[in-house]
């Protein structure tokens, strides 16, 4: 599972630097793109959240589903530092 984290992890890193060198060709559409890629962000930590929260309450009885979704936040962790790596990298 570990290995499935770090994948998803560096999967996310790669997938934010697309993000980025997309939204960067795209001057009329950067603000609506940043706008929906930080929903996005939000929508996957809520549903997250809310599903860890249920766990408690024995909801996730498959473990496919909560590796599915601990694997979905590695990617979205993956995408948040990678757009932080490349803000530190246009800043300076």
């Amino acid at each position: 599972m570990r290995t499935y984290k770090f994948i998803g992890f560096f999967g996310g890193f790669l997938i934010s630097s697309i993000i980025d060198t997309t939204l960067g060709e795209l001057n009329e559409w950067a603000i609506v793109g940043a706008a929906l890629v930080v929903a996005s962000l939000e929508t996957t930590s809520n549903f997250f959240y809310t599903t860890i929260t249920r766990r408690s309450n024995n909801a996730l009885q498959s473990s496919y589903f909560k590796n599915l979704i601990i694997i979905l936040n590695s990617v979205k962790v993956g995408i948040i530092y990678g757009l932080i790596v490349d803000a530190f990298k246009l800043g300076s």
